[in-house]
Order: C-alpha cells, then structure tokens, then sequence
C-alpha cells in the first residue's frame, strides 16, 4: 500500500494506479492464489486503496480476505483523493461499480469492438449519472506503427507485429484459457476468432485490429476503432518485435507530432 503514495511523491502527482484481476488460471497456481475469487479480490484492493487515501488520519478497513483496523499511512499522495484508477473489464457489475467512484477502465485488441462499444457506451452514460466533473477514460490497446508511407509502413511493421503476437505472446490458437468465456460480437467476430488469425495480415488488416500506415492512415484508424469501441485513450505499444531503435524512434515522433494532434479534439462520446 505504502508503494501508491510514494510513487505519486516521486512522480510530483502523475501517478496512474492501474489493477488487472487476470485472464487466465495458469498465472494464479504458483502463488496458490484463488483464480475464481479474482474479481471480489481486485474490487477489495481497489476499495483498500480509497479507503487508504481518502483517510486524513486512521482508517480501518474490513474486506473479503483482510482486514486491519487503526492504520495510518506515514504521507498521502500528492493526487488528492488518490491518483487516477484504471480497472480493465467488460464485466456490467463491474463496469457499474467503477462508474459510480470515477475509476476509468480498458481493452485489448482480443475483445471485439462492437461488443466492447455496446458495454462501453453504458459506462459512460452510468459514469455520468454518477455526477463526475469530467468524462471518463477508457484504453484501448494494440500494436502501432507509423510511417511516412503506408507501404513503407506495412513491410516494415508486420514481420514484428506477427512475431509478437505469435511468439512473444503467443496467439495463433484458440485456446479456452486466453479465450475464456465466449466473446462474441454483433459482427460475428469473436475474440477466438482474433487469437486462431494472429498470425493472419490480411485479417488482421480487414478488421483494424493493428494501426500501422502513414500518420493520416493510422489517425483514421484509430478514429474508426474508437467510434466502434467506444474509446478516447490509445493504449499504444510502439515498441516491439525486433525493431530498430532507428524504426521506434522514427514512429513514435510520428506518431506525436501528426497523429495525435488530428486524435487531440475527438471523442466518441
């Protein structure tokens, strides 16, 4: 606990709390952890973290697996109450529950858009009925890569898009554990569907599940994917494969000098 406000001190109040509950069972057996009780137990960390940093001196907290009574943090944070939140779900209850505190949520290119526009589209509207001053954010992540051309950007991307994805991740299969519970959209696409065509360019390319082309190419992808999926924050992996340092360097600049700046006025909510 006392790793938050000491890294929101550090970083002068640019601490963001990210919290992930897992996807799969195969990370909780070495640590003999309960992979069915993953959702009550992120829920209980993020209410010990409110709980935590909204107290100005003791606090006591009772929670499903702990419970502590007359603590006091030696410092706060710098983020008052506390620093942003971040809960990756598509989970109703879930999504509800981080609506009604103001903590902002987040995908990845796995989960079909559609479905993730339609449950993304009543978080915004529970997050407003909530009464918060400003909108909420909601991430979306995938492999980015800009260049001056899109056909310089195509041929140098995807050999290290594909080989992330197969081999450093290991997609290509649709296996029941990265699958989990039966992701469909209304498009017909399926997040088995995403993981079994990983290695797959052109389907890759057909459903802009990648955003690699000329900064006006990846700026209307990325427009097109947030109007589907509902999102307003690139989560964007821009290094990765084998890339030259020369290649990341030259994407990332980029990507901040003329895609973001035709991004920095759009919102699909």
């Amino acid at each position: 606990m006392s790793d938050k406000p000491t890294l929101d001190q550090l970083l002068g109040g640019r601490l963001e709390v990210g919290l992930a509950p897992g996807v799969t069972a195969d990370f909780f057996g070495p640590y003999a952890a309960d992979f069915a009780a993953r959702r009550e137990l992120t829920r209980e960390c993020v209410d010990l973290i409110r709980t935590a940093l909204t107290a100005d001196g003791p606090f006591d907290f009772t929670g499903p697996a702990h419970s502590m009574t007359d603590v006091t943090l030696s410092f706060g944070a710098v983020q008052r109450p506390h620093p942003p939140l971040w809960l990756p779900t598509t989970n109703r209850g879930t999504l509800r529950y981080l609506a009604s505190i103001g903590a902002h949520t987040s995908a990845t290119m796995l989960l079909p858009r559609t479905m993730l526009g339609l449950v993304y589209r009543h978080y915004v509207d529970w997050w407003r009925a909530a009464g918060h001053a400003a909108e909420p954010n909601i991430g979306y992540w995938t492999l980015v890569y800009v260049a001056p051309t899109d056909e310089e950007a195509v041929s140098q991307a995807f050999p290290h898009i594909i080989h992330t994805l197969t081999k450093t991740l290991g997609y290509g299969q649709a296996d029941a554990a990265r699958s989990g519970e039966p992701v469909t959209s209304a498009s017909k696409l399926s997040t088995a569907d995403i993981l079994a065509h990983a290695g797959d360019i052109g389907f890759l390319r057909e459903h802009n599940l990648v955003f690699v082309g000329s900064p006006a190419t990846v700026a209307d992808q990325i427009k097109a994917a947030a109007d589907e999926g509902c999102f307003n924050t690139m989560l964007a992996e821009l290094n990765f494969g084998e890339l030259t340092e020369q290649h990341v360097e030259s994407s990332a600049r980029l990507f901040a000098a003329e895609v973001m700046p035709a991004l920095r006025d759009y919102s699909p909510y």
